[in-house]
């Protein structure tokens, strides 16, 4: 009987150790899965929906309102449309002083416009873009021209791949701003935390020449992702 009790122990004994090691192993397939999973799939994007919205210049004597396209709408423009309004000391009231048509398909991500409101500049699309021709618009209200920049425009493609991708876009941007003569933008990179090691570089816009020069130059080749383990997969798996 006790030999019995003790095979039967053991019998179960080595059950719950095989059905540990499986589940063990199975959560060591799932890190791996789940971590190349978000390092190759696109990230959701996540919208609120377009309305009317008032941009400033540094000092607010210049603001850019920019109104979406109607998407079919009536009630709105079927185009997208800024409106730069310049701030008068004497009527202390903003004065419409150019209308211009973007070529946003709805609007723009995000906007800028200097305090002597000479262009605006807008920056990809209100739902991203991925490869698009309004990565960079600089509008020149006083000419009616219009310097398009895509990414591809001053990064190499290896570069452009290193940056986070949503489902519509590369997300290459961070914040911007204008230098202390407002003839230059400086733009920061966004950092994509599969590659935190990866020096990525930051921008500077060039108002003048319209061109986009990079601040700092990083490393020359793409990185390697990050893995859950260092080790080879066979070390990974015992």
């Amino acid at each position: 009987m006790a030999g019995e009790f003790f095979w039967e122990v053991t019998v179960h004994w080595r059950i719950a150790m095989v059905l540990r090691m499986i589940l063990d192993r199975g959560m060591k397939i799932l890190l791996i899965v789940s971590v190349l999973g978000a390092a190759g799939t696109l990230l959701a994007d996540s919208y609120a929906p377009p309305r009317s919205k008032t941009y400033a210049s540094p000092s607010g004597t210049a603001i850019v309102r920019v109104e979406p396209a109607g998407m079919g709408d009536p009630q709105v423009p079927a185009r997208c449309r800024a409106l730069v309004y310049f701030y008068n000391e004497k009527t202390s009231e903003y004065e419409k002083k150019f209308e211009k048509l973007l070529p946003n398909r709805i609007a723009p991500g995000d906007v800028m416009i200097p305090d002597d409101g000479r262009c605006v500049i807008t920056f990809a699309e209100w739902h991203g873009g991925r490869g698009d021709r309004n990565t960079i618009v600089i509008h020149d209200l006083k000419a009616g021209t219009a310097r398009h920049l895509d990414l591809a425009d001053f990064l190499p493609q290896t570069r452009i791949d290193t940056f986070p991708r949503s489902t519509s876009s590369v997300q290459w941007r961070g914040e911007a701003w204008f230098d202390s003569e407002q003839r230059r933008v400086h733009i920061s990179a966004a950092i994509n935390p599969f590659y935190p090691a990866f020096k990525h570089p930051s921008f500077i816009l060039h108002l003048e020449t319209q061109t986009v020069s990079i601040d700092d130059p990083g490393s020359p080749g793409k990185p390697e992702p990050i893995l859950p383990s260092r080790n080879s997969w066979w070390e990974f798996w015992k």
